[in-house]
């Protein structure tokens, strides 16, 4: 028998004992693939660990948990608060500065649950702001001199975020307008052509 014949029966008596070795060590070491690297190298194991998918979810819930937490300490917590506050903000502020003009031409009418507001002075009124009974609030962004506008009753609202609505038998005895001229100017006026017995 020639060198190369025997050492190509060795390596395979070799492989076969390294493939015995494994057959008994498997339950050692699942997973793994036996790997003959020769003579000299001898048997070695190649471990190759499943893919777990419960194992890789979890990780990556872990990492996502690690940048959130993360976001949060470095600025996070800043930029939600003021969202929450930008959110919870009032749409409607319905305050008379101190030094608000008096707007002239101020006449409504109402009707059939319906407000006619009217600007009969000599400027135009911008951002707009009409308050009824108990701050229930309605916004035009322009009431042009010599414009009237019809507002339902029921499109007035709290002026909180909320914005909850006007109840259907509420009473309007009294209109405010707030609006932009020159500067802030303010006006109030009873609401004509109630029904009987209301108030003014």
């Amino acid at each position: 028998m020639y060198r190369g014949e025997e050492a190509s029966v060795a390596n395979l008596l070799a492989m076969e004992i390294c493939r015995f070795r494994y057959a008994r060590a498997a339950p050692m070491h699942r997973g793994a693939t036996p790997v003959f690297a020769g003579l000299k190298g001898g048997c070695k194991m190649r471990v190759q660990l499943p893919q777990n998918p419960i194992a890789r979810m979890f990780s990556i819930i872990v990492a996502f948990y690690c940048l959130f937490f993360a976001w949060w300490f470095l600025g996070g917590k800043s930029v939600v608060e003021r969202l929450g506050n930008r959110m919870t903000e009032p749409w409607a502020d319905f305050e008379v500065p101190d030094n608000a003009v008096h707007l002239e031409g101020l006449q409504v009418t109402s009707a059939a649950r319906i407000l006619t507001v009217c600007n009969k002075g000599k400027e135009d009124w911008n951002n707009v702001l009409i308050q009824i009974d108990k701050g229930y609030v309605a916004a035009l962004d322009k009431l042009r001199i010599g414009e009237c506008k019809q507002i339902p009753i029921e499109t007035f609202a709290t002026a909180s975020w909320k914005r909850l609505p006007a109840p259907p038998g509420l009473e309007v005895t009294k209109v405010e307008v707030l609006a932009t001229v020159a500067r802030k100017g303010h006006a109030w006026s009873p609401a004509h052509n109630l029904p009987a017995g209301a108030k003014k």
